[in-house]
């Protein structure tokens, strides 16, 4: 494991699911503590309201999995002070590089276009937690 004093964790989908797993899990043990938590086109699958880390849940307007309706929901299960970016025409699939993906919705955005504008909402939150 690398050596490090402070984790940001993040994912996509199923994959922001485990990684708030581990940002409460790396929060209540005596490991290097998380201060960032990124979710993309996710939410948690428990409640998160107590946690302490930062929070930024980055999702896609035309998501047909991840829908904007449970993107919006899961601010009841997140910090009060959990930030919410929506990348306006982006799908689901665009937070990765798989191609559709059976019951996505349909994108009114580049993919490239989606793309940097994820990358720069991620830079700015992980940019914001410098020490």
């Amino acid at each position: 494991m690398p050596q490090a004093d402070r984790w940001v964790v993040g994912g996509h989908s199923l994959g922001g699911v485990v990684a708030s797993s581990d940002a409460a899990g790396a929060e209540a043990s005596d490991v290097a503590p998380a201060v960032g938590l990124l979710l993309y086109a996710s939410y948690p699958a428990e409640d998160l309201s107590g946690l302490t880390v930062a929070v930024e849940s980055v999702s896609a307007s035309q998501d047909g999995l991840a829908t904007p309706a449970e993107i919006e929901a899961s601010r009841a299960v997140l910090p009060a002070d959990a930030t919410f970016t929506v990348v306006e025409g982006a799908v689901h699939a665009f937070f990765g590089d798989y191609g559709p993906q059976p019951g996505d919705g349909t994108p009114t955005i580049a993919h490239d276009e989606a793309r940097a504008e994820i990358s720069s909402v991620s830079t700015q939150f992980v940019d914001s937690l410098a020490e």
